[in-house]
């Protein structure tokens, strides 16, 4: 009983084997044309996820260098405008200081009115939490300065000290400027990173894919050249008369249906070599 087990057993591996082999066989094109698209796409295909992955990459450097530019500009106008707006105010106080003229109120009122709108068009602009920081805490001076420039002038107190607050406004709004310009040298250096990052990421896509496709590549010049080299040789054994090996390509389907034609052949050539050697052998019998 065990002698004959391992025969048996090698006997079902080998069924297991073929069965394995031929559901690998069957996942392969049947026909010369499918086998041979087949090889260019799944060898492009590497190349393919390379080129996704290098577009990823430069879209996001791209967004991120449009998002930089819009942010700069924004930043760069709005502080300097800020800046003048803060100027214009102070100047046009110093001069009802100097005139006394009643209309400057009017005017200085509007002017305390748009710069703080202007703090708020910089407030919704959502910029980084420090530079939100330093906006709101000069809104809030913003404000205490027009409140006692209000009662000052209503109660007829000296406007000294009230100007020097509103010139020191003038140092808040550059220092607001200030740190604007210092977010854009940190979000350039993100982007430098960024661009860093997809340099990398296209150099890893080609130093792995690419030999990827190649490799897919070669193995399917291997897969297209096999059964031409199958069928080469079943001819070669044709014409050394070598009939009793059985010519059998099972893909693709034009090259199967071209095996199966030489295997009738060779057929057909054994019978006419059985035929004459029976011939010549009852010709020398008669003799």
């Amino acid at each position: 009983m065990s002698a004959s087990n391992p025969p048996l057993f090698q006997g079902i591996a080998a069924v297991a084997n073929w069965r394995h082999m031929a559901r690998a066989r069957t996942k392969l094109p049947r026909t010369m044309a499918g086998l041979v698209a087949a090889a260019i796409l799944l060898a492009a295909l590497p190349l393919l996820v390379a080129v996704v992955l290098a577009g990823l990459s430069l879209d996001r450097v791209t967004s991120h260098t449009e998002r930089l530019v819009s942010e700069g500009l924004n930043v760069a106008r709005l502080g300097t405008e800020l800046r003048d707006q803060v100027g214009d105010l102070e100047r046009n106080a110093r001069q009802y200081m100097a005139i006394g003229d009643p209309e400057m109120l009017d005017v200085i009122g509007e002017r305390f009115a748009q710069t703080r709108g202007m703090l708020d068009g910089i407030d919704a602009r959502q910029f980084e939490p420090a530079l939100a920081g330093h906006v709101v805490a000069l809104r809030q001076r913003l404000a205490d300065a027009q409140q006692a420039w209000t009662d000052s002038v209503k109660n007829g107190a000296p406007l000294t000290r009230v100007l020097d607050r509103i010139h020191d406004l003038a140092g808040d709004s550059a220092a607001i400027l200030e740190m604007g310009r210092i977010d854009m040298d940190a979000e350039v250096r993100r982007l430098q990173d960024a661009a860093a990052l997809a340099r990398h990421v296209m150099l890893v896509s080609a130093l792995t894919l690419v030999p990827l496709c190649a490799l897919l590549a070669m193995g399917f010049s291997i897969a297209v050249t096999k059964p031409l080299r199958v069928l080469g040789e079943s001819i070669a054994t044709l014409g050394h008369a070598r009939y009793d090996k059985p010519i059998v390509i099972r893909y693709p389907r034009e090259i199967q249906l071209l095996g199966e034609q030489l295997n009738w052949l060779r057929r057909r050539l054994a019978q006419l070599e059985a035929d004459k050697d029976r011939f010549l052998a009852h010709v020398s019998h008669e003799l």
